[in-house]
């Protein structure tokens, strides 16, 4: 008994001083080892896709990207979120006025069969959104960014008789 205590004291021990070294040097990744804005126009450009930086009058800034998978067009937006070092990531469907009142409970019903979190969203300036939020800037790499896409436009793609009609993806 009196060993399992001791060793229960060092492991403790440890442990804090492992988080107290963390803590002194930062703990975070440089600044250089975060994905920004900048860098994720860059790895969408190196990958053949479109993509345009967007600077706000508070200073945050958004990609827009069109890209082209399987012969299929899809608007992305990439919104940073300095405060959080987050990023979110939606896929433009169309517009919420041309759904029919029995297709916007087929969109709630097909939330539950999306990958968690994603899901689908209305913006207030009317726009069908598939949304993918709260990915890390600290730990996305380019091969996370290309998952990213990867799996929301698949998303998109496998819901496309839930929203078609609003007809944002085309060839």
């Amino acid at each position: 008994m009196n060993r399992f205590v001791k060793l229960s004291a060092v492991v403790v021990l440890c442990g804090g001083m492992a988080m107290s070294a963390s803590a002194q040097t930062g703990g975070d990744a440089p600044s250089r080892d975060r994905l920004t804005p900048e860098k994720l126009v860059d790895i969408l450009i190196k990958h053949g896709h479109q993509a345009n930086l967007k600077t706000f009058k508070d200073g945050v800034k958004n990609v827009d990207a069109a890209v082209t998978i399987d012969g299929l067009r899809y608007e992305l937006e990439f919104a940073f979120d300095p405060k959080t070092l987050t990023f979110h990531v939606y896929c433009v469907l169309g517009y919420a006025s041309q759904l029919a009142p029995h297709q916007f409970e087929a969109l709630l019903r097909k939330n539950w069969d999306l990958p968690m979190p994603m899901h689908f969203t209305i913006r207030p300036d009317g726009k069908l959104m598939l949304e993918d939020p709260n990915f890390s800037t600290m730990t996305t790499n380019e091969t996370g960014v290309l998952n990213i896409i990867n799996l929301l436009t698949k998303s998109a793609r496998n819901t496309q008789s839930v929203w078609a009609p609003a007809g944002a993806v085309s060839k």
